[in-house]
């Protein structure tokens, strides 16, 4: 099983657990600031985190550590595929701190969570980033992804 990955001798990825909830909370702060939506209320926030941090067949977060410091988040939702009849796996969140881009943090986040899908027998890890978020569409096809055929919509 996959949790814990070092990935030099400065940078740590690894399951989030619920000693890491506050510091979930900060880094899920920054990125509701990063596309600049209106934070769900803290009830909310907690609720999100126990299913994510207590019941991994729903969902799972991993917390990448910088030098012993919370600088970044993935979150994956467990899912199926009627086309396939497989389980499947929707990374919805990558996320890493302003300051901390361009070390190749997001990297090994995104491929982090690439190795928990397939090590657990998921079909595939989808997900979905802003039509002008072009920075992340590129760090996106230089992970070797391709852009979907099938439009998302949503109310």
């Amino acid at each position: 099983m996959i949790t814990i990955k070092k990935i030099d001798n400065h940078t740590l990825v690894r399951q989030a657990t619920n000693a890491d909830r506050s510091e979930m909370i900060r880094l899920m702060k920054l990125y509701f600031d990063f596309y600049g939506v209106t934070h769900p209320n803290d009830d909310n926030i907690h609720a999100l985190l126990d299913v994510l941090l207590l019941s991994s067949e729903r969902g799972i977060q991993f917390i990448c550590e910088y030098e012993g410091k919370a600088i970044g988040f993935a979150t994956l939702y467990a899912t199926f595929s009627s086309l396939r009849a497989q389980k499947a796996m929707i990374m919805n969140d990558l996320f890493v701190e302003s300051t901390y881009r361009g070390k190749g943090l997001g990297k090994a986040l995104f491929q982090h969570c690439l190795a928990y899908v397939k090590q657990h027998g998921y079909a595939y890890m989808e997900w979905v980033t802003a039509s002008d978020n072009g920075i992340a569409q590129k760090f996106y096809e230089k992970q070797g992804a391709e852009r979907s055929s099938w439009v998302v919509y949503s109310l």
